[in-house]
């Protein structure tokens, strides 16, 4: 019996110097301090293109580019659109330069995820390149008369800097269920005046019913502030949720009809 309990001392003894050993020698406990840095790098941009059924390079047609939400893929949203190659519309889906799981599931996002204010401007004008390098490209290989950017959730705010920032390359605006970009402080990339100078650019802006309210009241508050600018608007709210429906869908293909002639 007090071998057995001589043992157990010992052992007992043994463990709590292995949880104290590291703290006890010099210079195990000192705490490292990293320093990140931030560096500009080139990558490849991926983009999916869907053609007209009866596409023929001696046609001209409309270019709608479909930024998806945060932690979407070009995949999932360019199927949305299957129906569209019925019409003369040339339909490209960029994608997300920063990786994230969602569900257990690889998804992009737009936006380089910090709440350092300083590194947003530079940042966003690296997916701003992105993207009109993608419209880029495509101008280059086909006869594109009218230019439409449609985002979604996420997309919304990236879809209105790339509209406001280089005017005269997009004829429309299609947001869905999403956020005006934060204007007119030093960090932002859209201001007041660059909007108000752009009003010739034809707006969609689409809330589902069924939506988060602080969503529903930014869509809102969008289609006010718009029309104050001189905006044409059309404000369409709809059955669904945070989603984009097939009515939703067909709502858009009219109005990009209307307005492509």
């Amino acid at each position: 019996m007090k071998n057995n309990l001589c043992n157990s001392l010992v052992i007992l003894t043994v463990l709590i110097l292995l949880i104290l050993l590291p703290n006890l020698l010099p210079g195990q406990n000192k705490q490292i301090n990293y320093e990140q840095l931030l560096l500009e790098g080139r990558k490849l941009q991926r983009a999916l293109l869907k053609l007209p059924e009866d596409f023929s390079s001696n046609n001209s047609y409309t270019l709608l580019i479909t930024l998806h939400g945060n932690g979407g893929k070009a995949s999932s949203i360019a199927s949305l659109f299957s129906n569209f190659t019925n019409e003369k519309i040339i339909v490209a889906a960029p994608e997300g330069q920063y990786p994230k799981i969602v569900s257990g599931d690889v998804g992009y996002g737009w936006f380089y995820p910090t709440n350092d204010k300083s590194v947003w401007e530079k940042a966003d004008l690296m997916t701003i390149e992105n993207i009109l390098n993608v419209i880029a490209e495509i101008s280059s290989k086909y006869q594109i008369e009218k230019t439409y950017i449609l985002g979604f959730s996420q997309g919304v705010s990236l879809a209105y800097m790339i509209a406001f920032t280089k005017p005269g390359l997009i004829n429309g605006i299609i947001a869905i269920g999403g956020f005006l970009p934060e204007l007119d402080s030093p960090s932002s990339l859209v201001t007041t005046q660059q909007i108000k100078a752009a009003n010739e650019i034809k707006l969609l802006i689409a809330i589902g019913n069924e939506d988060m309210e602080s969503i529903k009241k930014n869509c809102d508050y969008q289609n006010k502030f718009f029309q104050s600018m001189g905006f044409e608007v059309l404000y369409h709210q709809y059955k669904g949720g945070h989603n984009i429906t097939t009515g939703l869908l067909d709502e858009i293909l009219i109005w990009i009809k209307k307005n492509a002639i």
